[in-house]
């Protein structure tokens, strides 16, 4: 007969097989279920032609534009030419040449006026240098050029270019300034940088 001590070991011994026996069970099942839930992927050999289809409308998450929706779009995309304003422009002293602001222009090919942007320079004054915004107002009537902007924290103050055309890179006139009695004799000139098309 076993003694207690034998029995007490043999009786740990199945409990532990019962125990291996069902992880492994557990463990099958799991490795099938997993296995299910994988997507297949078909290898084929060399010999064997790719019967895969392709899916020919993919979900891009955007809706199809129909041909009357392209063509219509096609017709509100108008080209606009770029009018003779437009571009880099540099202010300066007539006297000296001292940089007082270059404008940034964008203006449409017979239109009359146009907007843009400033940044001033210390030609003028050194307390205006670095301060930039939009211009008030750009009108072009013939060879008359009409600039406004306010460069100051005086909501009153407005500063007026009046210009005059001498070439299609050139305008010359004056600038004042509504709290400024001196009136400045100034160029206005385009700016032409070394990777510009028109400068080659």
């Amino acid at each position: 007969m076993r003694t207690n001590s034998e029995q007490r070991v043999s009786r740990r011994l199945r409990a532990l097989g019962r125990a291996l026996a069902i992880i492994a069970l557990l463990s099958l099942s799991a490795g099938f279920s997993i296995g299910c839930d994988r997507q297949s992927v078909t290898i084929h050999s060399d010999n064997q032609p790719d019967t895969d289809v392709p899916d020919e409308d993919p979900d891009t998450g955007e809706d199809p534009l129909s041909e009357d929706d392209e063509k219509m779009m096609d017709d509100d995309a108008e080209h606009i030419e770029t009018g003779l304003l437009s571009g880099s422009w540099r202010v300066a002293m007539t006297e000296g040449d001292a940089p007082v602001a270059y404008f940034d222009i964008f203006h449409d090919q017979g239109a009359s006026d146009a907007q843009g942007t400033y940044w001033m320079m210390d030609g003028l004054s050194e307390m205006l240098d670095g301060l930039s915004g939009d211009l008030n107002s750009v009108e072009l009537q013939g060879d008359d050029l009409t600039i406004t902007f306010n460069p100051t924290t005086d909501l009153d103050e407005l500063y007026t270019l009046t210009l005059s055309r001498d070439n299609d890179d050139l305008f010359t006139g004056s600038m004042t300034a509504v709290n400024n009695p001196n009136e400045y004799e100034i160029t206005f000139g385009r700016r032409i940088f070394e990777d510009d098309t028109d400068a080659q």
